[in-house]
């Protein structure tokens, strides 16, 4: 048999569209894959600068911390760590602790406390906002059974705040 071919066009024009349509599909693709590349390096640089803010801003709050008042976080701490051992125990200590809470005014706190245990004795430095609640303070120290000597060592003033040191005697019969 014998073959005949009726196409009025020639091999070469049918090879010619498929092979431009390939090019257009490979030139879109290379645009997007540039375009995602891109994307991808413009977005790893904004993060690698927000990530160096965040170390530059940690680094300056460690820093600010390190020169900071460190003496009282590491004073708490002391004074935490002795409360943890003393917690259980019944000692004069903690009970002039409880017996100088009772007898606390508002508007004045403690700012150091001493227990002599051969004096039997507390000395304590405090701080007021005016001389009446320092006057209040001294007589709820008089007034307390616990004490049975109240003597006020110093009276300052500074920063607007009244300064007080006062020695006090455990009262002995109340033991």
């Amino acid at each position: 048999m014998v073959n005949i071919n009726l196409s009025t066009t020639s091999e070469s024009q049918k090879n010619a569209f498929p092979l431009k349509k390939s090019m257009i599909y490979l030139v879109i693709i290379a645009v997007v894959w540039l375009g995602v590349y891109g994307g991808i390096f413009l977005y790893q640089g904004i993060l690698e600068k927000k990530t160096e803010m965040i170390n530059s801003e940690k680094l300056s709050k460690e820093n600010a911390i390190r020169e900071g008042n460190n003496k009282d976080i590491f004073d708490f701490q002391v004074r935490l760590s002795l409360a943890d051992s003393l917690v259980g125990k019944k000692s004069d200590v903690l009970e002039s602790l409880e017996k100088i809470q009772a007898a606390a005014v508002e508007g004045s706190h403690l700012l150091s406390y001493e227990y002599d245990k051969e004096t039997n004795s507390l000395a304590m430095k405090g701080e007021a906002v005016n001389y009446n609640t320092v006057a209040r303070q001294i007589l709820n120290f008089k007034k307390s059974e616990y004490f049975s000597n109240v003597e006020v060592v110093d009276l300052s003033s500074k920063d607007g705040k009244i300064g007080f040191s006062i020695k006090a005697t455990i009262n002995q019969n109340i033991k």
